[in-house]
């Protein structure tokens, strides 16, 4: 099977490579929905429209009905400690050119411990 793994514009590595289906341990996305080819998105932790970068650290996927949903609204009003650590335990031991799932879950956890502070 050939890949496209073309990463040009705002096309995340993340979304690219679970499309291409090299990561089948992550089924899950950020708030538990179920991830499809058709639902698949990625979810700013931190809007751009709040200053959230566009970058690895500041993505997860998300079902479209769950992003659309929370819009700009703060990340902790729509998740659970819980279900981030159970999102970010799929991408354990993921090794990928570009992408290594150990670092993006701990670059991914420093963000939404920001986004968890803020709420307080």
């Amino acid at each position: 099977m050939q890949v496209n793994l073309n990463f040009s514009g705002n096309t995340s590595i993340l979304l690219t490579y679970w499309k291409a289906g090299l990561m089948p341990s992550v089924k899950k996305g950020l708030y538990g929905g179920t991830l499809t080819l058709k639902n698949v998105s990625i979810e700013h932790l931190i809007p751009s429209s709040k200053g959230g970068a566009s970058n690895l650290d500041n993505y997860a996927l998300a079902t479209k009905s769950n992003n659309s949903y929370r819009k700009n609204q703060p990340l902790a009003n729509f998740l659970t400690k819980e279900q981030a650590e159970k999102y970010l335990k799929q991408f354990k031991g993921i090794n990928l050119p570009c992408f290594n799932g150990d670092v993006y879950i701990k670059n991914v956890k420093k963000t939404i411990l920001k986004c968890f502070q803020k709420k307080k």
